[in-house]
């Protein structure tokens, strides 16, 4: 990989997959034994373009780590009884014609890249939430960052987003 920020990463790979389905996760994350099943079960239907799943930080996080990642899901929830499905690059799938007739992610975008494709895939197809494609991840940047900071930082990107158009200029990457 040449690129630096997860967004360059993540276009990288897109660009080199070479199936009918593309699915993406992260290197600190575990998905469910079901996980490819249940991609492949969903995109049986043809209408569907883009699939998601929710996010929890493993199960030995601290309490307050835990709570962040329920108030995430709330938001998933939130966004998508709103018709804004806000998909997150450690658990999604999209059909690979769809994405390329998008012309991938957007590459103004250092983060929130994932976002931004599910807003704009779902003009070309289903996007559907599946609760039972879930994954677990690391909550290193939540240690990292600290909760308060953790939790402005995605608020605000995501507000960024959805108003201007773009993203954060400021997201660093915790290794």
């Amino acid at each position: 990989q040449s690129s630096e920020s997860i967004a360059g990463a993540r276009a990288e790979g897109f660009t080199a997959a070479r199936g009918e389905i593309i699915a993406s996760t992260d290197a600190d994350t575990s998905p469910c034994p079901e996980w490819l099943e249940l991609i492949a079960s969903a995109f049986r239907d043809p209408e569907v373009v883009c699939i998601y799943g929710p996010v929890y930080f493993y199960p030995d996080s601290p309490f307050s780590h835990r709570l962040a990642g329920f108030f995430s899901r709330i938001f998933l929830q939130t966004t998508r009884l709103l018709h804004r499905d806000h998909i997150l690059g450690m658990n999604f799938a999209v059909r690979a014609s769809a994405y390329r007739r998008l012309g991938g992610f957007n590459p103004r975008l250092k983060t929130a890249e994932d976002v931004d494709l599910g807003y704009r895939i779902s003009s070309l197809g289903r996007v559907l939430y599946l609760p039972r494609l879930l994954v677990y991840t690391s909550n290193r940047r939540l240690v990292g960052q600290g909760f308060y900071r953790f939790l402005s930082h995605h608020l605000k990107n995501y507000f960024r987003l959805i108003f201007l158009g773009r993203s954060s200029a400021d997201f660093q990457p915790f290794r």
